[in-house]
């Protein structure tokens, strides 16, 4: 019997999203599985309206001030002056940015460009980094992953979201998974079984 040799490990270019968030106090992934090309996923992607989740959802998404106005797709998004997009690999991930006082007395958006986003680190503020990723699974299918990271810069700030993670955290995951669920039908409507 003859055992193949062994395979040198496929490296992955590290995540875009790890440039701005490394190591993030609270965090939230989902993943789906969709049958199109990851390019395929990601063009039907970028011209979602990413507020045209199914209810409760959108008005969750908004209590949580993840977005603040109606009819941001991808590309509005990145326009809208409360969210920043951080990096982009067209066709393989894209990344948005926000900081904000999410609990009172820091309430609000902050503009920040790119290059000001990694190190900011105010007390009475956190980033909001989030990340969606299309890479290819099998043949012609995609494995989509929608990554939430929070990151705080201060540990009073830490304490204070700490009791409202809990409550927030399933809202969060669920708005994922809706805008996962989108983004397959869009890809999948766009692209023909094969």
């Amino acid at each position: 019997m003859k055992v193949a040799a062994a395979q040198q490990p496929v490296h992955e270019p590290a995540l875009l999203i790890d440039q701005f968030a490394p190591h993030s106090q609270f965090h939230s992934a989902r993943h789906r599985i969709i049958d199109a090309a990851p390019e395929e996923v990601y063009a039907a992607a970028r011209g979602l309206d990413l507020t045209q989740v199914p209810e409760p959802l959108t008005d969750a998404a908004r209590w949580l001030r993840f977005l603040t106005a109606q009819g941001h797709t991808w590309t509005r998004l990145a326009q809208a002056p409360e969210w920043t997009l951080l990096a982009e690999r067209p066709g393989k991930e894209i990344v948005f940015g926000a900081v904000g006082g999410f609990l009172p007395p820091t309430t609000g958006w902050l503009e920040l460009e790119p290059r000001d986003f990694r190190d900011f680190e105010e007390p009475g503020y956190g980033k909001l980094v989030a990340g969606v990723s299309f890479r290819p699974y099998g043949h012609r299918r995609s494995l989509v992953s929608h990554d939430v990271r929070i990151v705080l810069a201060d540990p009073r700030t830490w304490a204070r979201f700490h009791r409202y993670w809990p409550l927030t955290a399933p809202l969060v995951g669920r708005y994922q998974t809706a805008t996962l669920k989108d983004i397959e039908a869009a890809a999948t409507t766009l692209t023909p079984a094969r």
